[in-house]
């Protein structure tokens, strides 16, 4: 379980790039702290993670489709 000011600083991290979104690339070379993520992320799943959440279908996911994510797997605290 995380809050979501945790949350934010996760996603700070894996957006190596610092372009506001977080791609599978992001994902993949930060597995320890995607795994906060959701069920998805855990079983490694990152395309389906991506596939499920990215709401605009850009290849990757803003703060915002990442804690829908989060939220959905039960792994956001209120």
């Amino acid at each position: 379980m995380v809050t979501e000011q945790e949350l934010q600083e996760i996603f700070n991290e894996l957006d190596s790039d610092g372009d506001g979104k977080v791609n599978i690339d992001e994902l993949i070379s930060n597995k320890n702290q995607a795994l906060y993520l959701s069920t998805l992320a855990e079983t490694g799943n990152f395309n389906n993670l991506l596939t499920q959440y990215d709401s605009d279908s850009d290849g990757s996911l803003s703060f915002e489709e990442l804690k829908t994510a989060v939220s959905a797997a039960g792994n956001l605290e209120d």
